[in-house]
């Protein structure tokens, strides 16, 4: 089974960008921007070595690229996969054109402006994962495996969160879209298979004669406004996430796709400057957002739960500096 996906990485290598139309399992034609399609059952092991394979010869591996965060379920392909951004999606087949359970890999996917052009940030920094058009409903037992296969799969080289697997009803419209139950049963179900990340630094917090020791996510470039979008909670009463910026200067944040209320301290070389609770504006209009500015220059942001620094003492002059720095 190596052999046979190493030898499929290598012809999608030397066609890249010319192929027009590769064969799905079975020898069916499937798409003119084809990959590489896996059998029903292929592992998570099978589809990190073609993921592998993709994200290095897209260069999807290069300093500055995009960085994936979301997962977003579609019920058959209904956008259409009309928009080169770099990066791939996945097809589950439903026995329609694909065999039941097979992943058809493909270059090309749905991507920005489809959410009626206001609120676009899950596809522009997400993967798509679609049901081939005509699958039966509720989806079957091998749809749902191969959807949470390829979500397990992403989660063990990108930063993706359970709750960032999304169905397209839980995205929030400006303009009405009706939620698809087969969609929100397939959310759930794939969002079971993907864990929760680890944290991947520290913060110490020092309050008057107390230091706090934080776990933290770190984000950076693109995941900055990424941030926690769609999250339904933090995971665990001491644990945030850090944004550190390549230099100091007036920040201000807004709360575009969250669901809960949130505690932002601005800092600026270690010293904390400003202290918001900022209020979830799940499905707000993005003309419609509040600010929560820094007032000053700042060089880091830490979020954490609600109401977290008032509970635990930590105000305006208290010092933040991540662990080991």
């Amino acid at each position: 089974m190596r052999r046979h996906l190493a030898l499929l990485l290598l012809v999608a290598a030397a066609c890249q960008g010319a192929c027009n139309e590769s064969r799905g399992a079975g020898g069916a034609a499937v798409s003119g921007e084809e990959f590489v399609t896996l059998p029903a059952g292929a592992g998570v092991d099978e589809v990190l070595e073609v993921v592998d394979g993709l994200r290095k010869g897209e260069g999807l591996d290069t300093p500055g690229h995009r960085v994936f965060y979301f997962v977003i379920l579609r019920d058959g392909d209904r956008h259409g996969p009309a928009y080169r951004h770099g990066a791939f999606h996945a097809v589950v087949g439903a026995g329609v054109t694909l065999p039941e359970g097979a992943l058809a890999i493909r270059r090309v996917w749905a991507a920005s402006g489809q959410v009626d052009g206001k609120n676009e940030e899950p596809e522009r920094w997400g993967v798509s994962v679609a049901v081939e058009p005509g699958a039966g409903k509720p989806y079957a037992e091998k749809v749902v495996a191969a959807a949470g296969t390829f979500a397990e799969a992403l989660s063990r080289r990108i930063p993706l969160h359970p709750d960032c697997v999304l169905a397209m009803g839980d995205v929030a419209y400006t303009n009405p879209h009706a939620a698809d139950p087969a969609e929100k049963e397939l959310g759930n179900a794939v969002r079971a298979r993907v864990p929760v990340p680890a944290p991947d630094g520290q913060v110490l917090i020092r309050t008057g004669d107390r230091q706090i020791r934080v776990d933290v996510e770190r984000r950076s470039g693109d995941g900055i406004r990424v941030g926690m979008m769609f999250r339904t909670r933090f995971d665990g009463e001491d644990r945030g996430m850090l944004f550190e910026y390549p230099h100091a200067a007036e920040r201000q944040f807004w709360m575009r796709n969250c669901r809960i209320p949130i505690d932002v301290a601005y800092v600026n070389r270690g010293r904390v400057e400003r202290i918001w609770t900022m209020e979830p504006a799940f499905g707000t209009d993005q003309r419609d957002l509040r600010h929560y500015p820094s007032d000053t220059v700042a060089d880091k942001a830490l979020e954490m739960p609600a109401g977290w620094f008032e509970r635990n003492g930590v105000k305006r002059g208290d010092g933040i500096s991540v662990a080991g720095q």
